[in-house]
């Protein structure tokens, strides 16, 4: 069957196919971009970069580690700091801890450039599960802060449910999904979209230089070549909890979404 919903699938971000339909998401907003950009002097290019990841070890959305609290006892001499006259001794036993594990995530992200030097002009960052928690957050949100101290565009497209939205001042639409446009020359301010995941993807602005015409990202049809490319709708695990602070009633729709979608004679929905 296709894509049984009209926008996000919210399954996606459930198991590690994420990686592979973020990073061939990636590239197909290349591939929609460039013919877009090449006559006006620009190019879209497809840079990875490698994230460590939080490794989860328990249920909570920070991911974050289990650590045990070391206790105190008799057993094992330590020759504490000793003055002149002084046999003190301390007796601690330790405890056994583990340590934070990580694990290494190719991510895609786009860079747009001015020809012929290379000036880059605009970055797309498609965020990550791994983005909204954990370390890889503070990561990217350092990332994040660097790069709006210079004069380059940002655009950043957030498909994913879980984890913590990325911090802006001001209100931002209601919605499941959004994406924050930052353009170089109206800082601190951008504009923010939101959306339901009943609807459609927007097609989002692409900035470039200041006073330059913008190119339009087709979002509803990179993310239609993406899942139907990789067959995503026989991959992803259907059968899972949704992740995400969805409503009972876009559960239920969810639900009602997917029922109907099996139900359908082949090439309906």
């Amino acid at each position: 069957m296709p894509n049984p919903f009209p926008g996000v699938d919210p399954y996606v971000e459930l198991t590690d196919l994420w990686v592979g339909f973020h990073n061939t998401l990636v590239g197909d907003f290349s591939k929609l971009l460039n013919p877009l950009l090449r006559p006006i002097g620009y190019v879209a290019i497809v840079e990875k970069r490698v994230d460590l990841a939080d490794v989860p070890t328990d249920d909570s959305d920070e991911r974050r580690p289990d650590v045990a609290v070391a206790g105190l006892r008799s057993t094992r001499p330590w020759a504490g700091p000793a003055g002149p006259g002084s046999a003190a001794v301390l007796d601690v036993e330790p405890s056994t801890v583990r340590l934070p594990n990580y694990e290494s995530v190719p991510t895609a992200y786009l860079n747009i450039r001015r020809l012929p030097g290379r000036e880059l002009v605009t970055v797309v960052e498609l965020l990550s599960p791994s983005n909204k928690v954990g370390r890889t957050r503070r990561d990217y949100l350092a990332k994040r802060v660097a790069l709006l101290s210079t004069a380059v565009n940002l655009v950043e497209i957030d498909l994913v449910l879980g984890g913590r939205r990325l911090p802006v001042i001001g209100e931002v639409p209601a919605g499941d999904y959004c994406a924050f446009i930052s353009r170089s020359d109206e800082r601190p301010d951008c504009q923010a979209y939101a959306w339901s995941i009943r609807r459609t993807l927007p097609r989002l602005p692409i900035p470039l230089r200041p006073g330059e015409p913008e190119v339009t990202l087709d979002l509803p049809t990179a993310y239609t070549m993406t899942y139907d490319g990789g067959a995503f709708d026989v991959l992803v695990p259907y059968d899972q909890p949704l992740p995400g602070p969805l409503s009972d009633a876009d559960r239920a729709w969810v639900a009602e979404r997917l029922t109907t979608a099996r139900s359908s004679p082949p090439g309906q929905s």
